[in-house]
């Protein structure tokens, strides 16, 4: 699996645009709030022994007869974590939820380092959390597709476990990019520890078409099967049940929203029928997820 070409030419310029942060790690194409080598002037400060004098501004020693060097703004990398939800309830209701999040887990990687920033993946499998090397530089976009489209579902831990052992994983703040179907009830207590740990969280909700519409199963005695436990449910489904359910879906979509609007964080909610291109060309630019 490997996004279209056509769409990875046009997304060559893109650059992520998180909300709550700049570049915290190595020399990269992204400005950076603190001060050093680089191109854009930004400040001027008193002179002082030790200092490079190859920074002093000749210009304003002319006019004040005082030493002053030239300050720069410091370009460095993001470092960006996909976090990718590979349980079982992203395999539910056929493969096209876990497809989609595979493909934007690719294409959101690329886009980093594209941009000169640093990327690992990290999945949420049978084993708790696997985490790729740190890649850096476009070149390495094909491993990133490779270790990407080798993932696929299988029995996970909670979300909650699995961002604390990612947390300690990091040595630096990161932009963590989450691709899930945000079902897991330890949703607050993953939020918290990722915000507690000074780090921006970009997440993505991905439903199936069912997830987001239960009419279009069709009315009737159906039976239900948790894709996590494996327990079933029969239930007769009218349009009773498929408006509670709506409104369990939009209560449950905007306490998601409340979390992550609260702390800076951008959300976005998707369906398994939405059009990759789009999603990527039009939707995440209009959110400001990207540029």
């Amino acid at each position: 699996m490997r996004p279209p070409a056509a769409l990875l030419d046009q997304l060559g310029r893109t650059r992520l645009m998180p909300a709550t942060m700049a570049g915290s790690a190595s020399i990269g194409e992204r400005r950076s709030r603190r001060k050093g080598q680089g191109l854009e002037f930004i400040d001027h400060r008193p002179y002082r022994e030790g200092d490079d004098t190859r920074h002093l501004d000749p210009h304003l020693y002319a006019r004040t007869g005082e030493y002053y060097l030239r300050e720069f703004a410091r370009d460095q990398q993001l470092p960006v974590v996909v976090l990718l939800d590979t349980s079982p309830s992203m395999g539910a209701a056929g493969t096209a939820k876990l497809h989609l999040s595979q493909q934007l887990a690719q294409i959101l990687g690329f886009i980093a380092l594209a941009g000169g920033d640093s990327v690992r993946i990290a999945t949420i499998d049978r084993q708790g959390l696997a985490v790729s090397d740190r890649w850096q530089g476009v070149a390495r976009s094909e491993n990133l597709f490779a270790w990407i489209s080798e993932r696929s579902a299988s029995v996970g831990t909670p979300l909650a476990a699995s961002a604390e052992r990612l947390v300690k994983s990091l040595t630096e703040h990161a932009l963590i990019i989450t691709l899930s179907d945000w079902w897991d009830e330890d949703l607050p207590a993953a939020i918290a520890v990722l915000a507690q740990a000074g780090h921006t969280v970009l997440g993505i909700q991905i439903l199936s078409a069912t997830e987001q519409d239960p009419a279009k199963l069709g009315d009737g005695l159906m039976t239900i099967v948790d894709s996590e436990s494996g327990e079933e449910r029969a239930i007769v489904i009218d349009e009773h049940i498929v408006e509670q359910y709506r409104e369990a879906l939009e209560t449950h979509r905007n306490h998601l929203l409340t979390a992550f609007r609260s702390r800076g964080w951008s959300f976005v909610s998707l369906t398994d029928e939405d059009d990759l291109a789009d999603i990527c060309l039009t939707k995440f630019r209009s959110l400001g997820v990207v540029s």
